[in-house]
């Protein structure tokens, strides 16, 4: 049953950020987009389990008994530290395409100068 409830909330998480990620930028550059969102998912599931492996050996090396539930409290903090943070930062806004964001003269990801979506890159 566990493992029913991780596939499927991954695959509907997976759909979410893609819809994001699409709705976040202009429609020509998507592609881009695509691509260095799937590259950084890609490094982080490269870098995830030795890193909780490394954390988690650290945890259990240190003495005490209850040495082994750090790694525990150190996920959960960091998970706390980024629900919180994403809780302030969305607002009705973040569901506007970037065409009407762009429009109403909201922030988008091409707002800044110095991104990796600049037009002089793909021209």
């Amino acid at each position: 049953v566990a493992q029913v409830i991780n596939v499927s909330g991954g695959s509907i998480l997976f759909v979410c950020v893609m819809c994001y990620v699409n709705n976040s930028v202009p429609n020509r550059f998507v592609g881009k987009a695509n691509g260095i969102s799937q590259s950084l998912a890609a490094l982080s599931r490269a870098i995830g389990p030795p890193l909780a492996g490394a954390v988690w050996s650290w945890s259990y090396s240190l003495d005490g008994d209850f040495s082994v539930f750090y790694a525990f409290a150190l996920g959960a903090f960091a998970y706390g530290v980024g629900m919180v943070a994403t809780y302030f930062k969305i607002d009705d806004s973040d569901q506007l395409p970037w065409e009407e964001r762009q429009r109403k003269g909201l922030p988008t990801i091409l707002s800044t100068k110095k991104t990796i979506m600049e037009e002089d890159s793909f021209n």
